[in-house]
């Protein structure tokens, strides 16, 4: 059996609520019915159904970030999965402003889960 993660500090507890609170902000971005927002970012429209496909994906996530907060227990496997999936989406964030799909506008979305990804990649080589 694999001995338990170490516990989470307040800061890097402090720093997983505001990755959920983030993160449901970022669904709400995804909604269809809210097409207002992404053109505020600068985010293109999509089928429905890919929409709510990534609001509801981005929204497990947050939940569980929140999860892990509140248990005060790191888990290898949501830092593993978020980090790679937050690396993922502002690799393809900051592709996309760069070849001038998207607005730069949208790099800040990018560079949000850009640090997040490294903080939680750090936190996985610690543990």
């Amino acid at each position: 059996m694999a001995a338990p993660l170490p516990s989470l500090t307040p800061g890097q507890r402090r720093i997983l609520l505001l990755s959920a609170a983030i993160n449901a902000l970022g669904a709400l971005l995804f909604v269809p019915s809210l097409p207002q927002i992404r053109g505020i970012i600068g985010l293109p429209e999509a089928d429905a159904f890919y929409l709510w496909l990534v609001a509801s994906w981005i929204l497990l996530f947050g939940l569980a970030y929140l999860a892990m907060a509140l248990s005060g227990r790191k888990e290898r496997g949501v830092l593993a999965v978020g980090a790679g999936a937050k690396a993922t989406f502002a690799f393809l964030v900051l592709g996309y402003v760069l070849s001038g799909r998207w607005p730069a506008q949208a790099s800040l979305l990018a560079g949000i889960d850009l640090v997040l990804a490294v903080i939680y990649a750090r936190w996985l080589r610690q543990a």
